[in-house]
């Protein structure tokens, strides 16, 4: 009867191994390679060049922590039809494409030149920022431009830039985001030739967007130069096919389930993808979820 009884527990441990899976664990990940998003109605898990399609067919839970320890959690739903973008933020095309005066102010001790013919092809319209000699120089794009961003929710910043000069490389370009008391940054990979930043991101406040474009972060480098072109602001609508969309429970509503109250949205660093039904009521937070 012993033998009989554990002949039938394996039997059946197998029969759920098979039908839940191994799932999927990966730690130490780069943060800004996240293309996820957090917001009711907007909600996914998404990674550049990572492949969670095949969690969109059944029933997993998805754990994503951040390098503080916070986590949120949701069950996997369909899978995503593709990268799809939606209307343009910052709607003056004087401040995308530079052609005008627009509303671009120099920060520190650096110059702002718009309008400026790089007399590369296609760049004949662009804002030149020169250094002068102190901390945090660049063009600054200020909130009271009302150019509004939605907590939670997935943006890229995309823009061309080509660095002039440079005697510090390591102090060079950066994007510095602010919206509320939100703030990030994220540094430029130096680049003599035009180049194309993509920059992703999921502020944590709802509020006007302030941007700063630097050429130089550091003191002594009197002669650093960088022009910028072609600058667009969107919300990511829906992710890529390797992504998955977030519900709030099995067969509920397009949410993540929790998301700790201190959880980075930009700062994710291991992604759990479990079988559902062996965490479903377990919560990260203490509170039950069904």
């Amino acid at each position: 009867m012993k033998k009989l009884i554990t002949f039938l527990t394996l039997g059946l441990l197998l029969i759920a191994i098979q039908a839940w899976g191994v799932g999927y664990h990966a730690t130490g990940l780069t943060a800004t390679d996240s293309r996820s998003s957090f917001a009711a109605g907007d909600s996914w898990l998404a990674w550049d060049a990572l492949d969670f399609s095949a969690y969109g067919t059944g029933n997993w839970e998805v754990i994503l922590t951040d390098s503080s320890g916070n986590r949120a959690r949701g069950i996997a739903g369909v899978v995503g039809t593709g990268e799809a973008l939606g209307g343009e933020v910052i709607t003056d095309a004087t401040n995308r494409d530079f052609s005008g005066a627009g509303d671009w102010i120099a920060s520190g001790a650096s110059t702002v030149t718009v309008n400026y013919d790089s007399l590369d092809i296609g760049h004949d319209t662009t804002m030149r920022v020169e250094a002068g000699d102190t901390l945090g120089e660049g063009a600054d794009l200020p909130a009271v431009t009302a150019y509004a961003v939605t907590s939670s929710k997935l943006y890229i910043l995309t823009f061309d830039y080509k660095d002039v000069e440079s005697t510090n490389n390591s102090l060079l370009s950066r994007v510095r985001l602010f919206a509320g008391v939100w703030q990030e940054n994220f540094d430029l990979t130096v680049s003599a030739i035009w180049a194309i930043s993509n920059t992703y991101f999921v502020p944590t406040d709802t509020d006007n967007i302030r941007m700063l474009l630097y050429t130089n972060r550091g003191i002594g480098h009197a002669d650093n130069e960088t022009l910028f072109d072609s600058v667009t602001l969107k919300q990511i609508t829906e992710p890529a096919a390797t992504g998955i969309h977030i519900l709030d429970g099995l067969g509920g509503s397009a949410a993540w389930a929790e998301i700790n109250s201190n959880f980075d949205y930009n700062d994710i660093v291991e992604i759990e993808i479990l079988p559902a039904a062996t965490l479903q009521g377990v919560s990260i937070s203490g509170v039950t979820v069904n």
